[in-house]
């Protein structure tokens, strides 16, 4: 039934119908993958950025078990000029990025992580969590560049997103760029979160400076980050 009413509504002009398939799109797409792989590209290239991004948003509540036939339809699409558009496809980046497209997908990570725009820079944030730290490559100085500003610029919510997905990816400089945020929540998890990096020089010469801060729960995490690698 998902794959008729997909089908039907591509004959349909009024785009609020094509819109409304959406549902019916992901879940056509999440049974029989990469089989209905010319539906996926017609929905996805539909002239009307709204039908696009409502299939994007609908795919990814119901991805296909194997969604790596989507990237190149995906991809491409990070480079709309709808920021909303972007942010959507921005979001599908990682999960539909097979082996082989890693790489592709960190690059266009890098990029979007310096977006005009701040749906977009936050869906890019979010996405860099999904990788494994084991998939950096030559991307990985771009995303700790990317992640770094995003920690800078964020406030809240926002910088504490990109400060775990450094954490995630093991990368200090974003970590230590956190270390150094006005919001004295945001220094602590820095600090509690800069062992896992690795970088020893990096993480004994924050944990110096925040010994001596004059915020008392920073004082104590960096206390407790110390006995941590005692």
């Amino acid at each position: 039934l998902s794959m008729w009413l997909a089908d039907q509504a591509t004959v349909l002009k009024d785009p609020s119908m094509r819109r409304a398939a959406a549902p019916a799109v992901a879940l056509a797409l999440e049974k029989r993958g990469a089989g209905l792989n010319r539906l996926a590209r017609f929905y996805l290239r539909d002239r009307d950025n709204s039908v696009r991004r409502a299939v994007l948003e609908a795919v990814a509540k119901r991805l296909p078990k194997r969604p790596a036939f989507l990237f190149r339809h995906v991809e491409p699409l990070t480079r709309s000029n709808d920021p909303l558009l972007r942010a959507a496809a921005t979001a599908l980046l990682v999960p539909t990025a097979a082996k082989k497209n890693v790489q592709e997908a960190q690059k266009a990570l890098v990029r979007l992580l310096a977006d005009d725009e701040a749906p977009v820079r936050r869906a890019a944030v979010k996405a860099c969590a999904k990788l494994s730290k084991a998939s950096l490559g030559a991307q990985q100085k771009g995303l700790a560049r990317g992640l770094a500003q995003a920690v800078s610029r964020g406030r809240g919510s926002d910088a504490r997103s990109a400060l775990e997905s450094a954490a995630t990816l093991g990368l200090a400089s974003p970590l230590a760029r956190a270390a150094s945020h006005p919001e004295a929540s945001i220094r602590a998890a820095a600090v509690e979160r800069l062992s896992d990096s690795g970088d020893k020089k990096t993480t004994l010469a924050v944990l110096e400076a925040a010994r001596r801060d004059s915020e008392t729960t920073l004082r104590l995490a960096a206390l407790r980050a110390i006995a941590a690698q005692s």
